[in-house]
């Protein structure tokens, strides 16, 4: 088209083109084709068919001084396919190389609007600078570098944008809907960050055990090892593969929710993943483990802090809380039965009130040791607990009631009617009266409001 454009110009507007081109003969024309093989040393040849921009060329273009002996028998056999180009003579650009200004050669593409009122040309535009002295490095795929071009004025300049003013007040804008992708990747983030801290906590809480007896043989060694293969977690290693792998399973989540989870959240979640997976080949079982544990257990803290501290309230907060509040309830449902079992070995609450962080708690409230009774009211009744089956029922229940769909004109969800339910049922309890039995029960009937909520608002 480059070679025929001057011609079109002038037989449909009645005029020459006001900017010349590249200047291009189509080799198809027997005197074009003489004009180029009689010009070869000031001649590029490439492709007729090629899309390319000048000085962005195909693979194939040559100078046709380099085509000598060849060219006279290519642009008879191939002279329909083949344009020649005058090799153009560009500007030049100051460029700073190796700490010196050099010459170098420089195209610019200029952008213009279509306005009512005509084409107007945009201020600055796109350079393409040379690396060397030769006119051919232009191309991008000839070492050519790209620079902005900007056009500088002594004076301000207004900004000039396309969105919208602000006149008077501004309206605060609506928080939006949540996709139920995004809700069902925030649920089950909430659910891994939680699962990972119980695993952390279990792995802490066996290791500190085997760096006091130096043994898996005991009745209490043999029990948590139990629990742990329900979790799954492989209790003969010191950090379990499972693990690791609920940890991506984490991290992929918050991935695909990076624009509504915190970056400070992202960055402290991906440093606790990077962390265990440098610290498992060498890890032994005992005292080093444990306190890997710890260090383990400070990063998740710092997630969890960042978390509650700079996630905004929106109904993104309410499905990462809900996912985090059911695992918790769950887990430590399940630790209460296993440990808190009336056929469960010697030092078994210990375990419990560790995994449930309540130690110091239950030592400067109970003067006695250990008693199953006052363990089961700490962790399950006592609602300034954090980790009590209450509290995290009453949470459920709170962050539930702000879903969309809570409640229709009085009348509760699905869901709604069922925490209300679990949580009726625990909170009329006594401590006595919260056997194993019913322990497991809690945690299915939990389990059963996951399976309402992801019919209800994640399928």
């Amino acid at each position: 088209m480059l070679a025929f454009m001057p011609h079109l110009c002038e037989a449909m507007l009645g005029e020459s083109p006001k900017l010349p081109n590249v200047a291009t003969w189509w080799c198809g024309d027997a005197a074009a084709r003489n004009y180029v093989q009689m010009n070869a040393n000031g001649m590029l040849l490439s492709s007729a068919q090629s899309r390319m921009l000048p000085f962005d060329p195909d693979d194939d273009i040559v100078y046709g001084a380099h085509l000598r002996d060849t060219l006279e028998s290519r642009l008879a056999l191939e002279g329909a396919s083949l344009v020649g180009q005058e090799i153009a003579s560009v500007s030049t650009t100051p460029a700073l190389v190796d700490g010196r200004l050099v010459p170098r050669p420089m195209t610019l593409r200029m952008f213009l609007c279509r306005t009512p009122k005509g084409w107007r040309v945009m201020p600055g535009g796109y350079a393409r600078i040379g690396r060397t002295e030769d006119l051919s490095a232009v191309s991008m795929k000839r070492g050519g570098s790209v620079a902005d071009v900007w056009i500088v004025s002594d004076n301000p300049v207004p900004i000039e944008t396309m969105a919208d003013q602000v006149r008077g007040r501004y309206p605060r804008p609506q928080s939006g809907t949540l996709p139920s992708r995004a809700a069902d990747n925030l649920y089950w983030l909430g659910r891994y960050a939680e699962r990972i801290e119980h695993m952390v906590r279990m792995l802490r809480a066996q290791n500190l055990r085997l760096a006091e007896v130096g043994e898996r043989d005991g009745p209490l060694s043999k029990s948590i090892a139990a629990y742990m293969k329900e979790l799954p977690l492989d209790p003969t290693k010191p950090l379990p593969q499972e693990l690791l792998w609920t940890l991506n399973s984490a991290v992929l989540s918050a991935s695909r929710v990076h624009d509504r989870f915190s970056i400070d959240g992202w960055s402290a979640l991906r440093d606790i993943t990077d962390t265990a997976v440098d610290l498992a080949p060498t890890l032994v079982p005992g005292d080093a483990t444990a306190r890997a544990m710890t260090r383990l257990l400070y990063k998740i803290a710092a997630l969890s802090g960042l978390v509650h501290e700079n996630m905004f309230r929106f109904t993104d907060w309410q499905f990462l809380s809900v996912g985090r509040a059911i695992e918790r309830t769950t887990t430590m449902a399940a630790v209460l039965a296993h440990f808190a079992d009336a056929g469960a070995p010697e030092g078994s609450l210990d375990v419990a009130l560790e995994i449930g962080d309540c130690i110091m708690t239950y030592h400067r409230r109970y003067s006695l040791g250990c008693q199953r009774d006052t363990v089961i009211d700490l962790m399950v009744f006592d609602t300034m607990n954090p980790r009590s089956l209450l509290f995290q029922l009453e949470a459920m229940r709170t962050q539930i009631a702000k879903l969309p769909g809570a409640e229709d004109h009085g009348l509760m969800s699905p869901l709604a009617r069922a925490m209300l339910k679990v949580h009726a049922e625990l909170a009329v309890k006594t401590p006595e009266q919260v056997d194993t039995k019913f322990l497991l029960a809690l945690a299915d009937e939990v389990g059963e409001a996951s399976n309402l909520l992801s019919a209800a608002y994640l399928s």
